[in-house]
């Protein structure tokens, strides 16, 4: 008697995902770095915003990790000068090989010194 075995199906796609897996201030410029991690290949940037200039695009390493700056546009930079902190919320955005697109946000608070 032959028992012919049924060969394992394939593994499923992965789903990309976008991180933001850190934020490093720099207190003396009134900017921020964002530290992006991502499990596929694309570029990243910043969507401009009323309070945040558009950055990028950085393309995402082997590691699939890449840096974006935050800095404040003209009206939310006055806003910093005069009370030393400004709350921002920025967008980060992954442009996929395929095509698709993915989001990631992360509030924080750039602060001057």
């Amino acid at each position: 008697m032959t028992v012919s075995r049924q060969p394992d199906p394939p593994d499923p796609p992965v789903a990309p995902a976008l991180e933001i897996t850190g934020v490093e201030l720099d207190r003396e410029r009134g900017t921020a770095t964002l530290a992006v991690l991502s499990n596929t290949a694309g570029q990243v940037h910043i969507a401009k915003s009323n309070k945040v200039k558009a950055n990028g695009p950085a393309t995402t390493g082997a590691d699939g990790t890449a840096e974006l700056e935050v800095a404040p546009r003209n009206k939310a930079a006055k806003k910093l000068r005069k009370n030393g902190r400004l709350s921002v919320n920025p967008k980060a955005i992954l442009n996929t090989a395929a095509g698709g697109e993915l989001l990631a946000r992360q509030k924080f608070t750039l602060r001057r010194d």
